[in-house]
């Protein structure tokens, strides 16, 4: 598996997306969001998703108590991305994902870069990034871009919470409306995800 700063090595001139999160869990809407952010850079370009793993302060919890952990969020995510084919897109794991992309604009930065901080319309997540526009490395352009939030069926919006309010019991054809659109038909995807989420921790 590559990692964040092994990723990006040896590429110069780039236009990257940087999008942070927590994805507890990743379903159908944050996956819309990064086919967005792609689209934005082209098939040249190249979307990173950084994919928080929650300190036990952050945990957002089923009703029973059970948690995603970054590493669950962030296989699901590599999966869904295998399946679909798409080679610009790489997902990793942090600590701490704002501070990941704050000390990447500033220190690997190169000249060229094309550089998309991608965060979704949900909450005030553009403000946690509204310091990194400060002391940008010269020759680096930078953005904040924020995508809309997308909606569900029936027009309602996807959520996190909701998905992990079925998570304490779930079933293969439970987790269906969460599954992005294009892989619902792929029954060793919907059984990877199930045993992915049919197992979580609580502590």
């Amino acid at each position: 598996m590559s990692t964040f700063k092994q990723f990006f090595l040896e590429q110069t001139g780039r236009n990257i997306v940087l999008f942070p999160g927590s994805f507890k869990p990743p379903h159908k809407g944050h996956f819309q969001l990064i086919e967005s952010f792609r689209n934005m850079v082209g098939d040249s370009g190249v979307v990173n998703v950084i994919v928080t793993d929650p300190s036990p302060k952050s945990r957002r919890r089923t009703p029973s108590g059970k948690y995603v952990p970054g590493d669950v969020a962030a296989e699901i995510l590599r999966r869904f991305v295998k399946e679909m084919g798409y080679r610009n897109v790489n997902v990793t794991t942090a600590k701490n994902a704002v501070g990941e992309v704050y000390d990447f604009v500033r220190e690997r930065g190169q000249p060229g870069d094309n550089i998309i901080v991608g965060v979704g319309g949900k909450g005030n997540d553009k403000a946690r990034y509204a310091g990194i526009l400060k002391d940008v490395p010269k020759g680096v352009n930078v953005a904040i871009e924020v995508a809309d939030v997308v909606g569900g069926e029936g027009g309602d919006a996807i959520s996190a919470s909701q998905f992990r309010d079925i998570l304490d019991n779930p079933t293969p054809e439970s987790l269906l409306p969460y599954i992005p659109d294009q892989l619902k038909n792929n029954k060793n995807l919907i059984q990877f995800v199930y045993d992915q989420l049919s197992n979580l921790p609580s502590d």
